[in-house]
């Protein structure tokens, strides 16, 4: 029997992106038992083109939430996830078993939401898992933010934040919490734009992956490495300081909302994964 699988598509002011990603989802070999599209107050087209969706397909909901400050990322995104999620439970009474948060701007693989069952199928202890996105670097343990899919158990667990590196918090959270968390690269979406180019300028969109780096308690040689990283990625050298700027700005200023437990944390493991890095670094120089 087929799991219940919720999907929350959180949406601002995308109407010349959103019929791509809709149409992809609607195709999917595998439907959605509820698709949510929560329309984070869009002053352009959007919400004609979310509602015409939800009148052709039953499965399809519209709901609008008044507009949230900023463009439609890091901490709106988050909110829109959390509203979204609350609304499918409390107002509409569904029991899901599967979240998948999809964008608005990403094209999904007719199979996406049938292979992503298959591997929580494989696996008991896999409890947040994405596809990967076509012409991006992988991290194999990171779920990605466009299309992550988690257990209802590991949602009820981590109980998200509206924050800035929702998707590193959730990845984080389930990971110190014992479970595992990968992408899959035989499970593919697209991107129709560069990731942080809906902040503008890349460059500057990196300010707010620095913060969230520093929100969730990066260690400094892992954000100078992230940013240089980054910068050569893009061949863009003004990420370099946007994103540290980002960086130190949430380390001195920052809130509290991150608990400290997980930033301690992640201080703790990407210290043992740098120690381990220049361990085996100096095992081949001496061999």
């Amino acid at each position: 029997m087929k799991p219940k699988v919720l999907v929350v598509m959180p949406v601002r002011d995308e109407e010349k992106l959103v019929r791509y990603a809709l149409n992809s989802l609607v195709k999917q070999t595998v439907k959605p038992d509820l698709m949510l599209l929560v329309d984070d107050g869009s002053t352009d087209k959007t919400p004609r083109i979310l509602k015409s969706y939800a009148r052709k397909y039953e499965w399809i909901r519209y709901l609008r939430l008044e507009r949230a400050g900023g463009r439609n990322v890091g901490a709106a995104v988050a909110r829109a996830l959390i509203l979204g999620v609350m609304y499918a439970i409390d107002i509409l009474g569904f029991e899901w078993e599967y979240l998948l948060k999809v964008d608005a701007d990403t094209i999904y693989e007719r199979d996406y939401i049938l292979k992503l069952l298959g591997k929580f199928n494989e696996r008991e202890r896999l409890g947040v898992a994405s596809g990967v996105t076509i012409n991006e670097s992988v991290n194999p343990e990171h779920a990605r933010g466009p299309g992550l899919m988690l257990r209802k158990i590991v949602w009820d667990q981590v109980r998200l934040k509206p924050i800035i590196g929702w998707d590193s918090y959730i990845v984080f959270k389930a990971q110190m919490l014992g479970w595992e968390t990968g992408s899959f690269k035989g499970i593919k979406m697209y991107t129709l734009r560069k990731t942080s180019a809906s902040e503008g300028d890349i460059a500057r969109g990196k300010y707010k992956q620095g913060y969230a780096s520093g929100l969730l308690g990066y260690t400094l040689p892992i954000a100078l490495g992230r940013s240089l990283k980054l910068s050569v990625t893009y061949r863009n050298f003004r990420i370099f300081p946007n994103f540290m700027a980002g960086y130190i700005s949430a380390k001195v200023g920052g809130s509290d909302i991150v608990e400290a437990e997980l930033k301690q944390w992640v201080k703790r493991t990407q210290c043992l994964r740098l120690i381990n890095i220049l361990t085996l670094r100096r095992l081949s120089l001496v061999s």
